[in-house]
């Protein structure tokens, strides 16, 4: 453990430690002397998990045995990214009791952020997106709503996967839908 004093110029500033590799926790105490002269001391136990292995984070790529379960619509393969499982229908039924949405299943071993848009098929023009975050592991369904103006035809929809701090991981997910009445 190392010790220091801070003053005026430093107080303040943050410390950093490195945990020795290995350990499962770590016992870190902090002394201090106040203005009044005394020496209080602040302990805390430090849970220390193992850090991933470096490597590249997996291609997407195709894989229907481990696509989460089928949102309502046919078709469709499931895409791996990001260590998430990606799945979106190839015909989604936009007319009838059901709302008007395309919806995108999810699945991740690891909390995610999601956004799926569905634009034109020359992706000029964005027509809808929405967003589904899992806070862990776990797996959900975007719904992303269509607005009356998008008509039955074909379009693309656009899934990005990004970690909790907003950062994008893995490849987009596009896939070319087909919506019918």
């Amino acid at each position: 453990m190392t010790s220091g004093k801070a003053d005026s110029d430093t107080a303040g500033t943050p410390a950093t430690y490195t945990f020795p590799s290995g350990s499962a926790s770590e016992a870190i105490a902090l002394t201090f002397t106040d203005d009044a002269g005394g020496r209080p001391t602040a302990t805390l136990t430090v849970i220390v998990n193992r850090a991933p292995a470096p490597g590249p984070e997996p291609e997407a790529e195709l894989d229907p045995e481990t696509a989460p379960e089928s949102p309502p619509g046919s078709g469709g393969a499931a895409a791996r990214t990001a260590g998430a499982t990606i799945s979106i229908p190839e015909t989604v039924a936009i007319s009838g009791r059901r709302a008007r949405s395309v919806p995108v299943a999810v699945e991740a071993g690891r909390p995610r952020a999601f956004t799926a848009t569905v634009t034109t098929v020359k992706g000029k023009r964005e027509l809808a997106s929405a967003g589904l975050t899992l806070e862990r592991a776990g797996s959900g369904v975007i719904d992303v709503p269509l607005p009356k103006k998008v008509k039955p035809g074909t379009y693309v929809i656009a899934v990005r996967v990004r970690t909790l701090k907003g950062r994008h991981v893995g490849k987009t997910v596009r896939r070319t839908v087909t919506l019918t009445r």
